[in-house]
């Protein structure tokens, strides 16, 4: 085989597993997290949990398509100031940061592929990524709590 030919190949193949394969995965790569069901007030959520460091990574990357119901949960060793962006995350995105208490401390809106690096203003234990006008819509506010069912 030719050494242009090579190059070639190679480049498709590139172009491949940085461009179709990831957006291919997506929707597959839900089945990795494990899901439960959270109720807030008196909504119920089902959501992906982010528990470990690889899962929190990936986190919503890639997804196309975040039913209205559905969520993903990120869980944290300890409380803190844990920064998020939205780097090739499709879908607009509300967060809504909770204490070890499980008691909302603020929420965010978050805009599809933002690099821009959203905190919360005090340490959080947890946070949930949502449909973007779901915590308004279902009038969740600070000072609401959520339950693992």
């Amino acid at each position: 085989m030719s050494l242009n030919k090579t190059i070639t190949k190679a480049i498709i193949l590139l172009v491949f597993f940085t461009l179709v394969a990831p957006t291919y995965a997506s929707d597959k790569v839900a089945d990795f997290f494990p899901k439960i069901v959270i109720q807030i007030e008196n909504h119920e959520l089902v959501v992906e949990l982010a528990n470990n460091p690889l899962l929190r990574q990936r986190g919503l990357m890639f997804r196309r398509l975040l039913q209205d119901d559905h969520g993903m949960l990120f869980i944290f060793e300890e409380s803190g100031l844990h920064g998020f962006w939205m780097k090739n995350t499709y879908i607009p995105l509300d967060i809504g940061f909770f204490d070890e208490n499980k008691v909302l401390i603020e929420v965010h809106s978050m805009k599809p592929h933002s690099l821009d690096i959203t905190r919360p203003s005090k340490k959080a234990k947890y946070a949930l990524e949502v449909a973007q006008g779901w915590f308004k819509k279902n009038k969740i506010k600070p000072g609401s709590k959520f339950v693992f069912k």
